[in-house]
């Protein structure tokens, strides 16, 4: 290799057109851990045949519309009920809400595949538009008449007063009273489902102007777009709100300079997304690091997965089942109706949160099966990015069981069957989080690629370029200097750039130049 690089320095050096090189430009290593395949039966009962005749019909990896789903309900579920995963414990309590995403190249359906998982929560926030019209207009009209209480009783006060009348005072005030109280009360707004582009203040609103412990999903298409807000000073005060909001049961308040606070008792957020491998990669390596990329912020995209493309594909033209997909709705309708009372749900102090806990028979299981990971991860000196990932499994589980066991019609304690399910989602989910913080080569690869593709549309020149011109450019993969470096790096050894240093009269800097194939 170091003969190859020496002969293309004099190349270049000679700017000889036509010199005989031996072979090089040889392919850029891509390697990728295994994943599990998605098993349809991990989803809630009533939801399988929708989402396999869904599959079926975008021919999408199942695991798109899997995961979207899962979250999609949780958010649903919000923190009106929450489960607890121990017996007596009154202080370790679970919320459904979830955050994931899907991982794929431009071509493999994921942005089609989480449109159709989000239509049942779509459709709960138009629905919900539509009440509010009835409600809004009934308010206008109470304070309409409100406003011309007030202002006819004070009119009528100072007549009585002025003709000596002595009035009922105590029922004037008590009127004048509710009437002022309506005059104050906030404006009503719908139930909000959804949010997309948002900022610190607008999310609180949102939250805060819900129904106490209602959840809400911060559902984008391109996921990207909220990662980079969490770096931007503006709305820097994002990534804290969703690092606390993942939690799902704590409150959460907001200090605006001009416009008093925002006081969210509970801030109950999902979040799901669609990115591609070469944007997420750097999320991955900060995530590896020291730095505020390791805040635990990646880990707790706990459905995040990234699957392989299925390996047949047939053309499929049917219309949607219009059954298949009222039934799965009912699921969604019937976790927004969802009540302590109607699931079995108890309430105590210290929070007053209403909670099921698992079955004995689940319970025994719960904790075997935490025993043994606990067990595992104390084990080790030092935790990586992945083994913190999996540390939070635990609340990963006891929220899927409940998700599973709500939406199947289960009352009272979650069963054994709904946990099932639960820690077969973690093993499943377990090897998508390998493959997704084992794809560090794989980042060094994308961005290499990256650097290959702007030598060739031209916006970047193809001799005596710099690292820090290709900083400059502005793509996402190529964004930290560690990995630009460690990128061509990797195109040196593979025969596709030369690099020399470069005297500047003081420090000297590393340039580079493409191999002509």
């Amino acid at each position: 290799m170091e003969a190859l690089a020496a002969l293309a320095k004099e190349h270049a050096a000679k700017k000889v057109e036509a010199i005989d090189l031996p072979p090089f430009q040889q392919p850029l290593p891509e390697t990728l851990l295994p994943v599990a395949p998605f098993e349809n039966d991990l989803l809630p009962d009533p939801l399988q045949s929708w989402a396999r005749d869904t599959v079926d019909r975008m021919q999408c990896p199942a695991d798109f519309i899997g995961a979207a789903l899962m979250v999609a309900l949780g958010s649903v579920i919000g923190a009106k009920v929450v489960i607890r995963p121990r017996q007596n414990d009154d202080k370790w309590s679970e919320a459904p809400n979830n955050y994931g995403g899907l991982i794929g190249q431009p071509s493999s359906k994921k942005s089609p595949a989480m449109a159709a998982a989000m239509t049942f929560v779509n459709k709960l926030e138009t629905l919900a538009a539509a009440r509010h019209k009835d409600v809004l207009r009934q308010y206008k009209a109470k304070k309409q008449l409100a406003e011309a209480h007030v202002r006819r009783s004070k009119a009528s006060a100072v007549t009585r007063v002025s003709d000596a009348v002595e009035p009922d005072w105590d029922h004037e005030a008590r009127t004048y009273a509710d009437d002022l109280k309506l005059l104050d009360d906030e404006e009503p707004s719908p139930r909000r489902y959804l949010a997309s582009d948002i900022n610190p203040a607008s999310l609180g609103e949102i939250v805060r102007r819900n129904p106490d412990k209602a959840g809400v999903l911060v559902a984008r298409d391109e996921l990207q777009g909220l990662l980079q807000a969490f770096e931007h000073d503006e709305t820097s005060a994002l990534r804290p709100m969703f690092l606390e909001g993942w939690k799902g049961l704590n409150p959460h308040r907001i200090d605006r300079i001009s416009r008093g606070f925002i006081y969210i008792p509970t801030l109950c957020i999902s979040v799901f997304g669609t990115i591609q491998p070469g944007v997420i990669a750097p999320h991955i390596r900060a995530a590896q690091e020291e730095g505020k990329g390791a805040d635990g912020l990646l880990q707790r995209f706990q459905f995040l997965v990234w699957p392989d493309l299925p390996k047949t594909w047939k053309r499929v033209d049917r219309k949607a089942d219009r059954t298949l997909e009222a039934k799965a709705f009912e699921v969604f309708e019937m976790l927004d109706r969802l009540t302590p009372e109607a699931c079995g749900a108890q309430t105590d102090e210290p929070d007053g949160r209403p909670y099921l806990r698992f079955s004995l028979e689940a319970q025994a299981v719960f904790d075997a099966w935490q025993e043994g990971l606990e067990k595992a991860m104390r084990g080790r000196e030092d935790l990586s990015a992945l083994d913190s990932h999996v540390y939070k499994y635990p609340a990963l589980v006891a929220s899927v069981a409940l998700i599973c066991h709500l939406a199947e019609g289960g009352k009272g304690a979650v069963s054994k069957a709904a946990l099932d399910k639960a820690l077969r989602w973690a093993a499943y989910l377990e090897t998508h989080a390998r493959r997704i913080y084992g794809s560090g080569p794989l980042a060094v690869t994308l961005a290499a690629k990256s650097i290959i593709k702007l030598a060739k549309d031209g916006s970047l020149p193809k001799a005596d370029f710099t690292a820090r011109q290709i900083q400059r450019k502005g793509r996402a993969q190529l964004g930290k200097a560690a990995v630009v470096e460690e990128a061509l790096e990797l195109l040196e050894e593979c025969g596709w750039v030369g690099s020399t240093e470069k005297p500047t009269g003081g420090r000297p800097k590393m340039v580079y130049w493409f191999r002509e194939a």
